[in-house]
């Protein structure tokens, strides 16, 4: 569950945002809602020569990166997926989930004959299936499957 209430007191406007998601929220933001909405309000020029959303965010601004970007990616998990391979086990599910490679590309097996095959998205993240799977170490995973996040799956010894 998310909610968001944001007020313009000089405005007279107060905004609510209820959703029943966690993620619910990512994509719309209460400040785009204040934007269409009170868009006569906010007619103050910006001293720095661009446009400013009311809550102070330039508008058509090319995105900064905080992160400088790296062309050398060291990403010892995909030259070497095969250390994953292996069962993992989730106490708070109780469940088994079985990791293996099949032609060079992780595969995730779980109960109900259910098989996943697993995209490399950079990092130490794969997906499939409407799964993202984080291998934070070779020995333990977490699992994002949208509406739950970061559900932890220990891998067994062998």
């Amino acid at each position: 569950f998310r909610a968001n209430i944001t007020r313009y007191p000089e405005e007279h406007t107060t905004f609510v945002l209820l959703c029943n998601r966690f993620d619910g929220t990512q994509k719309l933001h209460i400040t785009d809602i204040a934007d269409l909405v009170l868009s006569e309000q906010f007619t103050e020029m910006s001293t720095t020569d661009m446009n400013l959303r009311s809550d102070g965010a330039p508008v058509n601004q090319p995105e900064r990166r905080l992160i400088p970007e790296s062309s050398s990616d060291p990403a010892p998990h995909l030259s070497s997926p095969e250390k994953y391979i292996g069962d993992y086990w989730s106490s708070e599910l109780e469940v088994s989930f079985q990791i293996d490679l099949e032609a060079d590309q992780l595969k995730l097996s779980r109960p109900g004959n259910i098989t996943t095959y697993l995209t490399y998205n950079g990092g130490k993240k794969y997906s499939g299936g409407g799964l993202v799977v984080h291998f934070e170490i070779p020995d333990l995973m977490k699992i994002d499957t949208g509406r739950v996040m970061g559900i932890i799956f220990s891998k067994s010894d062998p």
